[in-house]
């Protein structure tokens, strides 16, 4: 996982993932976009930019970037400039994203007030 810094209220996360695909079909995350929100309040914009086609019948390392704007930058300074003090258990994600198999199926995944320190333990 890494970031780069876009400007003062977003960034760009790169997210790598192992995934196996026992399917017979290619499947596209087409799209994904969420909030994440600290102590139930709004604190950022999630949007998919760009994601890897996991293959048919393969399990192999694939990659999607996002990128993550700050609702209110305000919010920074009630939270402290710092992030190495800020807890995470305080942030959830509510999140939906839009999978299609190379046939045309469309999927929707929703995700409702997951905490975001095991989203990141699934990616470290």
């Amino acid at each position: 996982m890494g970031f780069t810094l876009l400007s003062t209220s977003a960034l760009q996360i790169n997210i790598g993932y192992n995934v196996s695909n026992p399917s017979n079909r290619d499947l596209i995350l087409e799209k994904a976009d969420g909030i994440v929100k600290k102590d139930g309040v709004e604190f950022a914009l999630l949007t998919l930019i760009e994601a890897d086609t996991v293959k048919a019948a393969a399990q192999q390392h694939y990659s999607a970037t996002f990128k993550l704007e700050l609702l209110d930058p305000l919010s920074l300074l009630s939270m402290g400039l710092d992030p190495s003090k800020w807890q995470i258990e305080e942030f959830r994600v509510d999140a939906s994203s839009f999978i299609k198999s190379s046939s045309g199926v469309r999927k929707c995944i929703k995700f409702k007030e997951l905490p975001l320190n095991s989203i990141i333990k699934k990616f470290n």
